[in-house]
């Protein structure tokens, strides 16, 4: 699984070359409530804090004459870690989201062409909903001040959102989102086995949530797709 992700890149590369790619920014806001550590005086320390997150994606569109428009995407969440006394731990989150936007107010019919030229008016060419499945690897490491102990597994999630695409020129397509993502069984494996005197947690297993607004930058390289 690893390998091919790693291959991934190069595939968004080739794609750049003959399409529109994006480039997104995104913060992600991390509901792990349950996933901390609770020292013996009831104080706790969190392990997923917020962070940024940045993705490439490729748009096409394989349905002629309907707006249903895929954005498969790569996305890297930077790392995060979280430190008490000699222990430190770390976590690192890496994504592959296939995004489909539907645009239900011009789903109808379409020029195959940039926002910029479409002849609809503002909100109604550019908002769209987004459905977006995908499947992540978690990198989890521990030191404790003379080890380092490091696991890693896949996980599934499931993400839904909207956002209003701007065509600012006929090369150039800039996109506010927000999206919210789910994990349904996320479980940090190595950290507490690891230590099973050291971590304390109320939930190892546990739904897991992220709220991501973003901003997507589309450049386009060919005029018509």
């Amino acid at each position: 699984m690893n390998r091919k992700l790693f291959l991934l890149p190069f595939f968004f590369l080739a794609g750049m070359l003959y399409g529109q790619a994006g480039l997104t920014v995104y913060y992600q806001i991390q509901d792990a409530t349950y996933w901390k550590v609770i020292h013996p005086d009831n104080s706790d320390v969190g392990l997923l804090e917020q962070a940024p997150a940045f993705a490439l994606d490729y748009h096409f569109r394989p349905f002629e004459g309907k707006r249903i428009e895929l954005f498969p995407e790569l996305r890297m969440v930077m790392p995060t870690e979280t430190t008490f006394g000699q222990n430190k731990t770390s976590l690192g989150l890496y994504s592959f989201n296939l995004n489909t936007n539907l645009y239900p107010l011009t789903f109808n019919g379409d020029c195959h062409c940039p926002t910029f030229r479409k002849e609809n008016p503002f909100f109604k060419k550019g908002f769209f909903l987004r459905l977006s499945p995908g499947l992540s690897i978690l990198r989890e490491s521990v030191f404790d001040g003379t080890l380092t102990l490091k696991a890693t597994q896949t996980v599934f999630s499931l993400g839904i959102g909207g956002g209003l695409d701007i065509g600012i020129s006929p090369r150039l397509t800039v996109t506010p989102l927000f999206m919210v993502r789910f994990y349904p069984k996320y479980d940090l494996k190595g950290l507490p086995r690891t230590y099973p005197d050291l971590w304390f947690f109320e939930k190892k297993t546990s739904i897991f949530t992220q709220f991501n607004p973003g901003i997507r930058l589309e450049f386009q390289f060919i005029e018509d797709y």
